[in-house]
This record gives structure tokens, C-alpha cells and sequence, in this order.
């Protein structure tokens, strides 16, 4: 999970759903600001005459008409959306890595298959030539088993190209598409 881009992505929108929740809930909490400021008057520089004025804000939010309580339900709301969305993909990614890897070890299995199978295959052919050197048979079974070898190799070729692709399917499911060799 931690190399798919899109589960990343995901955990991140949870997180800043998250983080609007829990700052619309510190909205309810008091304020305090502080202000000064310098005043200078006088006709001339030799003349001026300083006042200050200081002071600090407390502010207590009592009264907004629910609002901030009704933001934050609705912010759960969209967090909630969100953590669902973010399940969701964790079990899509899922679902596709146990795909791939059980069509990684299928095609694996069939390529072992189609070895044999050409194996098979090169073997009755060296039978069907020994059999029409000696008389036994025509060359119509040389032929036929000629073209079971020509089948063979092309079911292994193509078994092979199908674990190919399986394992690219894999390395993406996985997210380490970037580390196959």
C-alpha cells in the first residue's frame, strides 16, 4: 500500500479532511489578541508629544447561530466520505495485487505446462522419424507431429509473453512498477 501513488494520495485528502474538522472545532475556543500603537503630534520635530495607547482583546465565540457546530457535522460528514473512499481504494488495491500475483503463479504454472509440451512434442516427433526410417509409418505422421512441434512452440511462446505481461500486472499492483527488471 505504501508504494501505490493513488493510496497516498488518498491518506492525504483523510488527512486535511481531518485537519479542516479539527480547526472548524478550535474555532469555538476564545481568542486573545494583543494591539499598540504611537501617536506623535506637534508643530515641529523639537515639539513632538508622544501618547500610547495598549491594549488586549479577549474574544469568547458564545453566540454564531450553531454555525460552527453545523460546519463541523458537516466536515465529520466529509471526513467520514473520505475514510470511506480511502477503505475502499485499500481494498481495490488489494483485490488486484492477490489478482496479479495469482496470475503470476498461473502463468508461471502454464509456461511449465507448455515446456512440457514441447517436449512432448520434439520427442513423438524423433518417434515418427525413427518409425518412417524403419518403414513402420508414412509421412503423414511425420508431419502431423512436425505440426504439433510448430503448435508447442507457439503455446510456449505465447505462455511466455502471458508471463510477461503477468508480472508487469504484478510490479504495478505491488507499486514497484519502477523496480522490475
Amino acid at each position: 500500500m505504501e508504494h501505490r501513488p493513488e493510496m497516498a494520495a488518498e491518506r492525504e485528502r483523510t488527512r486535511a479532511q481531518s485537519l479542516q474538522r479539527t480547526a472548524i472545532t478550535w474555532e469555538n475556543l476564545p481568542s486573545v489578541a494583543g494591539f499598540g500603537q504611537v501617536n506623535q503630534s506637534g508643530m515641529t520635530m523639537d515639539s513632538l508629544h508622544y501618547s500610547w495607547s495598549v491594549g488586549v482583546q479577549v474574544t469568547v465565540p458564545i453566540f454564531d447561530g450553531l454555525r460552527r457546530q453545523r460546519r463541523a457535522q458537516e466536515q465529520g460528514a466529509k471526513l467520514d466520505a473520505q475514510e470511506f473512499r480511502e477503505r475502499d481504494l485499500q481494498n481495490a488495491i488489494a483485490i488486484e495485487a492477490r489478482g496479479a500475483l495469482l496470475d503470476l503463479a498461473s502463468s508461471r504454472e502454464a509456461v511449465a505446462v507448455a515446456t512440457e509440451r514441447l517436449q512432448l512434442a520434439e520427442q513423438e516427433l524423433r518417434q515418427a522419424e525413427e518409425r518412417f526410417r524403419a518403414g513402420a509409418a508414412g509421412s503423414v505422421e511425420t508431419s502431423q507431429a512436425q505440426l504439433g512441434l510448430f503448435s508447442a512452440r507457439d503455446a510456449l511462446i505465447q505462455t511466455k509473453v502471458n508471463l510477461g505481461s503477468a508480472r508487469v500486472r504484478a510490479y504495478r499492483a505491488l507499486g514497484a512498477l519502477d523496480q522490475m527488471r
